[in-house]
């Protein structure tokens, strides 16, 4: 591509003629580099909004060793989340990247840095004048494009930061997952081993009524093989148990450590406090995907802009003094032949990339509309069935259970009734154990579909000042020439 300039020229043997055209030609050029400031995008900043914590992320250019200090003792889920966030390799790619478009973003307010060319003409006879030539040339189609390209610059930039905020809210979700199925497991393992107990118990019984008579050997049987079987049981959800808190410890930067915390029970979540409406327009306001679509399509309007120019690749215009006694002065002008290439094309191009990202953000809108109705259904109906669990089911397998278990003792029942029971009783219990699970993942689909737990606490809450102007999607195919 050729480069346009501006040229002033100046042939003369007076020093005073070449610097009056070099003066001119910078303070052109320092006139021409005025434009806007960077915006002010304080990534770690608009994350910790997000997630609800202050000075939750730092920004670190030294990649951290294998393992990290890990807490030790007690691990809360808040302190799980903020070690997750401070060590987690992805986020800190992410932010790099916001770096990178913030360079972007001032190299774009660079001018190209001008051309100073100095010719000494020496004479054919050796009685003739030597003449020297001073050229500083500036790019002229560069000074035109360069605030549709800074403002593309800066738009990416936005886009880059809500890209990092949607992966620290994922951060924080994987976190919180495996936090809660942690606490699920440890709810489920007392249960089986009361089960253990219960059927040791049972064991004992069916063989002191075996000795005395009045039992058969396939009740004994039958008490092994249920005995067996919840050992099983038991050690599949230890081994399940180890591995997630190996999980949450590697998710904290330290994969070696221990992984003995003890953790948090789990908390008892109440009725959801907006409605599905206002969880809808808060995640279409805030959710970081979204935004990044529109800040791309942002980018891409001021990128459309700047081709506008691109049939004048060449232009270039100025004065030439000439050091011959007279002084002269004449124009120096160069123009492109737009022949082959009148801009059309690249034109083109940005409408099409422009029809794409407003047909992946339709799309993105849809996704986030039902992933925002399928969390509240999913919540509501978890808690519901929580609540009919915990109050009503409970209670009458418990009661069931002992009636049956009295009976049994008695003489005037077989081992079946117990057992199923007893089995009746078990899954009970695990199937709350399951909903307290879900109901408290639920939550955090929702909170990860509206934007993160702060846009969860308020879904009209004020956009961060990194967001507070993202634009509408803008229709470029109208623009189309």
């Amino acid at each position: 591509m050729t480069i346009p300039t501006l040229s002033f020229l100046s042939m003369t043997t007076s020093t005073t003629r070449t610097h009056r055209g070099v003066g001119i030609a910078i303070a052109l050029t320092m006139f021409g580099a005025c434009t806007t400031r960077v915006p002010a995008v304080d990534a770690p900043q608009t994350i910790s909004e997000a997630v609800g914590l202050r000075n939750a992320v730092r920004f670190s250019s030294v990649p951290e060793p294998l393992d990290v200090e890990c807490t030790e003792g007690h691990l809360s889920i808040a302190d799980a989340i903020r070690s997750a966030l401070l060590h987690d390799p992805r986020l800190q790619a992410a932010l790099a990247r916001v770096r990178i478009a913030l360079a972007d973003s001032e190299q774009a307010r660079l001018l190209p840095n001008p051309i100073l060319v100095i010719t000494l003409g020496i004479p054919i006879r050796a009685a003739g004048p030597f003449n020297v030539e001073a050229t500083l040339a500036q790019d002229l189609v560069a000074l035109l494009r360069r605030p549709a390209k800074s403002e593309s610059a800066d738009q990416r930039l936005r886009a880059s930061t809500a890209e990092a905020v949607g992966i620290a809210l994922d951060v924080v979700n994987e976190i919180r997952d495996r936090y809660v199925r942690t606490q699920a497991v440890e709810r489920l393992l007392p249960l089986l081993r009361a089960r253990r107990s219960l059927l040791e118990r049972l064991e004992s019984l069916a063989n002191a009524r075996l000795q005395a008579g009045e039992g058969t050997r396939l009740d004994v049987t039958t008490l092994r093989a249920q005995h067996a079987e919840v050992e099983v049981d038991i050690g599949e959800a230890e081994g399940s148990l180890r591995e997630l808190r190996l999980e949450i410890a590697r998710r904290m930067g330290a994969p070696s450590a221990p992984a003995e915390w003890t953790i948090d029970a789990p908390e008892t979540l109440g009725e959801l406090p907006f409605s599905e409406l206002q969880w809808i327009d808060g995640a279409l306001l805030h959710r970081p995907e979204l935004l990044r679509l529109q800040w791309e399509l942002a980018a891409l309007v001021g990128e459309r802009k700047a081709a506008e120019f691109a049939g004048w690749d060449g232009l270039g215009g100025g004065g030439a003094l000439f050091g011959d006694t007279p002084f002269g002065l004449g124009p120096a002008v160069s123009a492109p032949l737009p022949l082959f290439d009148d801009g059309s094309v690249a034109r083109r191009r940005f409408e099409a990339r422009a029809i794409e990202l407003r047909h992946q953000l339709a799309e993105s809108r849809r996704e986030a509309v039902e992933d925002v109705r399928r969390a509240i259904v999913s919540f509501n109906a978890a808690r519901t069935n929580l609540y009919r669990t915990q109050s009503t089911l409970l209670p009458l397998q418990r009661q069931r259970l002992a009636q049956v278990e009295d009976v049994y003792r008695a003489g005037f029942s077989d081992l079946t009734a117990l057992l199923l029971a007893e089995q009746d009783l078990r899954a009970t219990e695990a199937k709350a154990v399951a909903l307290e699970e879900r109901v408290a993942l639920s939550l955090f689909r929702l909170e990860r579909a509206v934007g993160g737990p702060a846009a969860f606490r308020d879904p009209e809450r004020a956009v961060s000042p990194a967001f507070s102007d993202a634009p509408a999607p803008t229709p470029l195919a109208s623009n189309a020439r």
